[in-house]
């Protein structure tokens, strides 16, 4: 087991804000919020891809400064979330006979070794989250393989294949404030594992991040990860077309958004078939559609001269409603051709900035054809302010943190192999500062 007392720091780059999170794991096991920072992005990342250096290093420094400040800790390391637009997710098995009948490190070393090496590609880094291994003896899958009895061990291990140069970049972030990447983690296992239980995995469970330019999923059943996918494309194209629509910036937009969501009202008139001309329903139906609530103006403030400074809401109401039912079509669609509707016992749970939009909830439910609930922070004692989708994510982060640490403390992973690697990598950044 991991160190009790110990402090964990994880850092998650996404569109709209990066976010740092410092943690520590009490005696009790409890896991307890010691500080927190964030800075606006600014567009230096998009799908989890820097795009300006420089800005995405001085971002990360203002976040960084302010959970050092708020925790009394001096972060010298991070566990850092990963995506990028291009993700190519497998899931593979390595096997070994075991020598002496005991299994050892170098057994789980050569295990891994073995399932990794058909997960390579050029250009390309493996990723692997130790809480998405899965260890087999003799075909009976066990918890902790490390010294028991077994003829043949098997490792069943999911791999992200991202581009290498992503993780580059944002270990040049880390380290230009004199910090180091301790381990990474898939962004859509760190959602999932921000909000997910133990039970929740063994029935069936689909999560979905949904961020503000990507969307990532991971589907667990019979608690084993069965499967990972990012999508290109993000909650902040609704936010982008109310911007076109109505000429409003787009933080006005992304306020609009926020303030009135989705529309019950349209949700229910596109899933519900059309009722016959004279019926009472279609009475009742004609009766909402010309409600004063439809017509009501929305006051529209920072708009060109000339343009429009109010639009019913009920004009609002169908540009948010058009694209958010496209983008939970894309999503329902997904998880239907995959197979993995009829498997989800625990439904779909939405997380991140995009699952706080009012009744995405609903919609997405109905779409997808299962129970749908918003996935919010478990596993650690966050504040009010900050228990909510947005940073389930990064909660997500801090839970790979310590079950990382757990499979160092237990010997699962070589500790030794972080420390070098810690070392190796501080002597690069101490060179680079005074040499070049």
């Amino acid at each position: 087991m991991g160190k009790k007392g110990e402090i964990v720091s994880g850092v998650d780059f996404g569109a709209r804000f990066v976010r740092v999170l410092v943690a520590q794991r009490l005696a009790d096991g409890a896991v307890k919020l010691l500080g927190y920072g964030s800075a606006p992005s600014q567009g230096c990342v998009i799908r989890g891809q820097i795009q300006n250096l420089g800005a995405a290093q001085d971002v990360f420094r203002k976040a960084l400064q302010q959970a050092e400040h708020s925790s009394g800790v001096r972060i010298q390391s991070v566990f850092c979330g990963v995506s990028a637009p291009q993700v190519n997710s497998l899931i593979r098995d390595g096997n070994l006979p075991v020598q002496g009948g005991v299994v050892d490190l170098e057994h789980l070393e050569e295990a891994r070794q073995q399932a990794a090496a058909s997960s390579s590609a050029a250009g390309m880094q493996s990723l692997s989250s130790v809480t998405a291994q899965e260890w087999y003896i003799d075909d009976m899958r066990v918890a902790e393989p490390l010294n028991m009895s077994a003829s043949v061990l098997r490792a069943r291990i999911h791999f992200a294949l991202v581009p290498l140069v992503v993780v580059n970049n944002l270990q040049k972030c880390v380290e230009a404030q004199n910090c180091v990447v301790e381990d990474t983690v898939y962004m859509p296992i760190a959602a999932a594992l921000g909000c997910l239980t133990p039970d929740d995995m063994r029935l069936g469970v689909a999560v979905a991040d949904l961020g503000d330019s990507a969307v990532g999923a991971a589907v667990y059943q019979d608690g084993s990860l069965v499967g990972t996918e990012t999508f290109k494309w993000g909650m902040s194209l609704i936010q982008n077309d109310i911007a076109a629509a109505l000429n409003v910036p787009f933080d006005e937009a992304a306020a609009l958004l926020v303030e009135y969501g989705l529309s019950s009202n349209l949700i229910k008139e596109y899933l519900t078939p059309p009722p016959a001309a004279d019926s009472d329903d279609a009475i009742v139906q004609a009766a909402i559609k010309a409600g004063a609530n439809a017509t009501a103006p929305v006051k529209l403030h920072n708009v060109p001269a000339g343009a429009r400074t109010s639009v019913p809401r009920s004009e609002l109401d169908h540009i948010i409603f058009a694209r958010g039912r496209e983008l939970m079509e894309i999503l329902a669609a997904a998880i239907k051709s995959r197979g993995y509707q009829g498997r989800l016992a625990r439904g779909l749970i939405l997380t991140g900035g995009g699952a706080r939009i009012h009744n995405i909830e609903e919609l997405a439910g109905a779409l997808c054809g299962v129970n749908t609930r918003s996935g919010l922070p478990q596993g650690v004692d966050m504040p009010s302010a900050l228990n909510n989708e947005e940073h389930t994510p990064l909660v997500g982060i801090i839970r790979h943190g310590l079950e990382f640490r757990n499979a160092t403390g237990s010997g699962r992973i070589d500790q030794n192999v972080t420390v070098v690697l810690r070392f190796l990598r501080n002597m690069r950044r101490i060179a680079g500062q005074l040499f070049y």
